[in-house]
């Protein structure tokens, strides 16, 4: 069964040769050194000194895997992690290898799978977030700046749909390399925006897209799927492929809680994200049949995911997919637009918990700044504040 699990503060994701995946608190971590490299091999270009306990390491690396962000695994025989990343969707895999030198030891990165150029970007950002918590030298400022991402920034530009019949044509292909193919280019053509979104609708996009994840049992095929589907715009969808998109999603979820890997727990993510998606457009109409529920029974029965009880503390402590499970709860259960936007623009709220205990639609909001405010309140507020600014523009005006 895919394990949610990362290496954080308290708990840590180890691999013993060829058993299964289990969690050992940090206390029970091994303190040795991990082996020297031999004299006659060179370390990789990306690679650094530090002194401190390895166990310190492996702590850092699960806390950066929920902000960088990363899947990962740590092998204790070999002191090696093994990292998955998906930077703008792009996958990269590489190994961290830990070696002793002295009385420090060394750190080395090395791509195993993914461009170049990606790679090198995100191990960047690691390299920085690790030097902020006081592990490794940074980046060099002697180091070329990240590659730059490219997007269409022409207000005058609209996509035709001739652009995107090709790479429909290779979801139909039989060769899942062809299907791969067609979904990248397919995706970085649906991020344009809003310039796709006619082209999007001419060219039936969505049902191919979603006949193409129906047909799929390739974890690749199927991450990018939802990728394609979590990317287009809400205006693409109606409820008939509203309704299409929640089946293939909870097929999806269902299906690769069963698989012991890294990429499963992507593919997982992205249709969470799917989820979500079709909840916010369609709510008012999936309120009144069964499928709230269904989404319910899901979660708690795969991931043992109930929203009431998930603590202030608790959030901060969740792995990537955990995150967007809650959050697709959370509005599912307040029911309540407004109380969820006002939810996802505070940083700081503290108190969680006490928002989400009742599945009633009258919930209070967690408390920010002055207590004893719920989301009426806040609204209400709200309301006053723009009335007042009305008045004082017609005062201004007479």
């Amino acid at each position: 069964m895919a394990s949610l699990t990362t290496i954080s503060a308290s708990t840590a994701t180890l691999k013993k040769g060829d058993d299964k995946l289990e969690n050992i608190s940090g206390q029970e971590l091994s303190e040795v050194l991990p082996p020297s490299k031999p004299s006659f091999m060179d370390y990789c270009a990306d690679h650094f000194h530090h002194e401190g306990l390895v166990d310190d390491f492996i702590v850092v690396m699960g806390e950066l895997s929920k902000v960088v962000p990363f899947y990962l695994t740590y092998d204790e025989n070999k002191y090696e992690f093994e990292i998955l990343a998906y930077p703008n969707d792009e996958k990269i895999l590489y190994a961290i290898q830990l070696y002793s030198d002295n009385n420090s030891y060394v750190v080395e990165f090395r791509r195993l799978d993914g461009y170049g150029f990606i790679y090198r970007n995100h191990v960047m950002e690691v390299w920085t977030a690790l030097n902020a918590r006081g592990i490794g030298p940074g980046v060099p400022s002697t180091a070329k700046p990240p590659m730059p991402s490219l997007s269409v920034d022409d207000d005058d530009y609209e996509m035709d749909k001739k652009v995107l019949i090709p790479m429909l044509e290779r979801l139909e292909d039989e060769n899942v390399n062809a299907q791969i193919l067609g979904l990248k280019m397919l995706l970085h053509a649906v991020k344009a925006g809003e310039p796709a979104v006619n082209a999007v609708k001419e060219a039936d996009v969505l049902s191919k897209v979603i006949d193409c994840g129906l047909k799929s049992n390739h974890t690749e095929v199927d991450r990018l799927v939802g990728a394609v589907l979590r990317e287009l715009y809400g205006c693409c969808y109606d409820l008939k492929m509203g309704n299409c998109a929640y089946e293939l999603a909870m097929l999806k979820i269902k299906d690769y809680q069963q698989k012991d890997d890294l990429a499963a727990l992507e593919v997982q993510r992205n249709f969470v994200m799917v989820l979500n998606k079709m909840l916010h457009l369609f709510f008012e109409t999936w309120k009144y049949g069964d499928k709230l529920a269904k989404i319910d029974a899901l979660f708690d029965t795969l991931f043992d995911m109930n929203v009431g009880e998930v603590s202030d503390y608790a959030v901060d402590k969740l792995s990537l997919v955990e995150k967007e499970i809650y959050d697709l709860l959370l509005f599912m259960h307040s029911g309540n637009r407004e109380y969820f936007k006002a939810f996802k623009d505070f940083d700081r709220i503290r108190n969680r918990n006490e928002a989400i205990r009742t599945r009633d639609c009258e919930l209070q909001l967690p408390k920010i700044d002055r207590p004893g405010k719920n989301i009426t309140t806040m609204v209400h507020l709200s309301k006053k504040k723009k009335s007042k600014k009305k008045k004082s523009k017609r005062n201004r005006k007479k």
